[in-house]
């Protein structure tokens, strides 16, 4: 169990008191950060000849000591931190440190001048509660998969050719749909969907009924199952995804519907660490073959696509190129190619909110006969949707000179989002460089508790690697303890010199495992029944004839492990 992985007391880790000076925090870390310095242990160990698996365990244990000490030093050391720590804990720290580079550049100031601490504060709580609600809305998402659309299509009305862009615009149709999943167990999980639609001309509509489960039959191996209901017509699949290994994947599907049977596969490989490729072939009312290729930056995001699908009377070529320009603004150019003409696509996508869940797609679709712009407004797993068709393809091919109109109704309005943004930032801005000289009473900001900081850190996943990490724990535990024998007796011999306090025995554990140790059992009886030894771990954290402890779990103390195994507290 790592250094990050759990809950520990940052004041216990450097042997101090909550209201210890900054000389005190910074002489603690001078102390300890010499006794658990990973290269001191390795030339230890060098000097001392032991056997090479024994030296990267103590290596190991020594590590995620430091890193302990480091991290106590690094939040303690900094006033703001420290205060920051103090109210929320170490899961609020987290909170902090998970923000972006972009979002951190502003705790440091605004538009480049100093701040106080409490604004600097005051500004660290106001992102993090931002970001807390982010996690806690897609935790929401993720668990129950709520997924929602509503598309809003008006179409111009026909006219002389030449004027469609000045006419009126109709309604051409409404659609929505909505999904949410239940889990009923861990390894199954139902998806409940509906969706409707309804033409603007006549108020005919259509309605259908979404089912479907998946279940994770092995590690590597999930089965999908699905059945779609409109009308009369049911249509029903299942598929086979499986994993050959950690680069290729591979999917088997069988669709079944009043049109007939259609089988596919598909592999889907991974050709590099950035590229990933896709094959599938489909058999049966439609066949088709469909190959693609995907090259993805990991450290700038842009990426780049492309695309061949071949199949009876016709076939499909493109392309997508996508460059993302800042943190929230990316650019997507999609041309094709078809029997039918060719397509340009572009996408414009910006982020509207700090919590990076709301964004904003502008979109023109143009073709040949047809010139179409879509806003969509997206937020987690809900989408607004609303296409105007500017062109229809019943008015023949559309004119040279329009272009430029469908061009300026599809960049305008992006461009005075744009403006507008930038406006209310220069605004906020100036107000907050006034208010910086205005003095903040620190106070801890409504809403935002170490709870819920504690909730929005919570992580999952615990299980099935159960016994490794315990395991794990154990062995870092005792190489713990094996640092910390000299350091306890340092301060043995200097408190039995000043007639100070002096701890003789202490064991660590399940209830009756450690009243039979202090009885006087043997200690390898002891901690086989559920207890470990740590009279060095206390004796080492004696200062001054004290011994101060904070109130967090003892498991989380250098050289302290929890060996209960029936779920019983240990004292």
């Amino acid at each position: 169990m790592g250094a990050e992985a759990e809950e520990y007391d940052l004041y216990d880790v450097l042997n101090l008191q909550q209201d210890a000076s900054g000389d005190d925090v910074r002489a603690a870390f001078r102390d300890l950060s010499r006794l658990y310095h990973p290269d001191k242990q390795r030339a230890n160990a060098t000097s001392a000849g032991g056997g090479a698996g024994l030296d990267e365990a103590r290596v190991a244990g020594a590590e995620n000591a430091f890193m302990r000490v480091h991290r106590a030093y690094r939040v303690l050391g900094d006033d703001v931190l420290r205060s920051f720590y103090d109210r929320y804990g170490l899961s609020g720290v987290r909170l902090a440190e998970n923000l972006s580079d972009d979002e951190a550049e502003g705790l440091e100031g605004v538009a480049g001048q100093l701040c106080l601490p409490e604004d600097r504060l005051k500004d660290l709580e106001g992102r993090v509660r931002s970001l807390m609600r982010r996690r806690q809305e897609l935790r929401t998402q993720r668990l129950l998969a709520l997924s929602g659309t509503f598309t809003l299509a008006a179409v111009a009305a026909p006219g002389v050719h030449g004027a469609h862009l000045r006419r009126r615009y109709n309604l051409q149709y409404c659609a929505t749909s909505h999904s949410v999943q239940i889990a009923v167990c861990e390894k199954l999980k139902l998806t409940v969907g509906c969706a409707s639609h309804v033409q603007g001309a006549n108020g005919v509509g259509a309605a259908k009924l979404m089912l479907a489960a998946a279940s994770q039959i092995s590690p590597l191996t999930t089965v999908r199952a699905g059945l779609n209901v409109t009308g009369t017509s049911p249509e029903i699949d299942l598929s086979v995804v499986r994993a050959l290994n950690e680069n290729c994947t591979v999917q088997q599907k069988v669709s079944c519907s009043g049109d007939g049977m259609s089988m596919s596969f598909a592999v889907f490989p991974w050709l590099s660490k950035t590229m990933r490729g896709n094959l599938s072939a489909t058999l049966g009312e439609d066949p088709n073959l469909q190959l693609g290729l995907l090259k993805r930056s990991t450290a700038s995001g842009h990426s780049a696509r492309a695309f061949l699908n071949l199949q009876t009377g016709g076939g499909e070529m493109g392309a997508q190129i996508k460059y993302k320009a800042t943190r929230d603004f990316a650019l997507k150019l999609q041309p094709s190619l078809s029997h039918n003409g060719w397509v340009v696509q572009v996408t414009c996508t910006k982020v509207v909110a700090d919590d990076c869940l709301t964004k904003l797609h502008w979109i023109l679709r143009l073709r040949r006969r047809n010139a179409q712009v879509r806003l969509t407004l997206a937020r987690a797993g809900l989408r607004f949707s609303m296409p105007i068709e500017l062109w229809p393809d019943m008015a023949g091919p559309l004119p040279p000179a329009d272009y430029a109109v469908v061009l300026a109704i599809w960049a305008l309005p992006p461009l005075f989002l744009r403006l507008g943004w930038l406006l209310f930032r220069g605004v906020r801005h100036f107000f907050r460089s006034k208010g910086a000289a205005a003095p903040s009473d620190g106070g801890a900001a409504d809403g935002f508790d170490a709870g819920g900081a504690s909730a929005g850190a919570a992580r999952a996943g615990e299980g099935d690697g159960e016994v490794d990490a315990d395991a794990t724990a154990a062995a870092e535990a005792q190489e713990q303890r094996r640092l910390i024998e000299r350091e306890a007796a340092r301060c043995r011999s200097r408190e039995e010199g000043a007639r100070g306090l002096e701890i003789l025995r202490a064991r660590y554990g399940e209830a009756a495992a450690a009243a039979s140790a202090a009885a006087g059992a043997p200690l390898q009886a002891a901690s086989a029944a559920g207890a470990v030894d740590v009279t060095d771990c206390l004796m080492a954290k004696v200062r001054q004839s004290r011994l101060y402890i904070s109130d967090a779990p003892k498991s989380t103390l250098l050289g302290f492990y929890n060996p209960s195994r029936g779920g019983s507290a240990p004292v």
